[in-house]
């Protein structure tokens, strides 16, 4: 049991280091005034993070104020272990 939790903690701490210098720019419909059409919520974090290559579930992304609903930059907290948490930037812009 201790060499399965030492090794689940050496593969988040390896996948904390990556993620620490992601940026991730998620495009999403806007109204006036920058507010979104809806919200990015913590599924479309990790779905985008994923996409970009380091696996990352919905449960591990923590939204402190909630889904997002403007455009901006956002420190956005993962809690990957009990031991391991780190942030990501994720950019929202409008959607072209």
């Amino acid at each position: 049991l201790e060499r399965i939790a030492a090794e689940a903690l050496a593969m988040s701490k390896a996948r904390a280091e990556q993620l620490a210098e992601l940026i991730v720019t998620l495009s999403v419909k806007t109204g006036s005034e920058g507010r979104l059409f809806g919200s990015v919520g913590a599924g479309d974090i990790a779905d985008a993070v994923s996409a970009a290559g380091i696996e990352l579930q919905k449960h591990e992304v923590r939204l402190a104020t909630g889904p997002i609903r403007q455009i901006g930059e956002y420190d956005v907290d993962l809690h990957l272990h009990n031991e391991v948490k780190t942030q990501i930037r994720v950019n929202v812009i409008a959607e072209v």
